[in-house]
């Protein structure tokens, strides 16, 4: 079971956008060819974490479509909100806005680590297809 517990307050998700393309091999059949693999290249998109360990690659369509391109609810436990050295008490006790966004910062990591906490850091890599010595393996 996962135990992962802050203390103060989450973020409901995290939205991190990808920067390059990644390639996605398809599965496609045709009478000429039967089952192969086709290509195809596609925009990274974005890996939206959430606090349970689920993690998403979206497009920027699917991104609106589920409204996770809006900024993200605080997951809040309010007895935690006057101790300055609990998350939700740095964000609201902030005096500045720098100050603030660091905060928010670092409520993003603590979900990320919890999402990744399990498998490791989320790495979208470019797959190439098996060759014919895997395939009849």
């Amino acid at each position: 079971m996962f135990e992962g517990v802050i203390t103060g307050s989450r973020l409901s998700y995290v939205v991190v956008p990808l920067k390059d393309e990644v390639t996605r091999y398809i599965t496609k059949w045709t009478r000429e060819l039967g089952l192969h693999d086709e290509a195809t290249k596609q925009p990274g998109g974005y890996l939206v974490y959430f606090p349970r360990g689920h993690v998403l690659r979206l497009s920027e369509k699917e991104l609106k479509r589920y409204k996770l391109n809006r900024k993200p609810k605080l997951v809040v436990d309010m007895s935690q909100m006057y101790d300055p050295n609990s998350p939700l008490g740095k964000l609201f006790l902030a005096q500045n806005e720098g100050e603030r966004a660091n905060s928010w910062k670092d409520l993003e990591k603590q979900v990320i680590q919890l999402a990744t906490a399990r498998t490791g850091p989320i790495q979208v890599v470019k797959v190439a297809p098996p060759t014919e010595r895997e395939e009849a393996a």
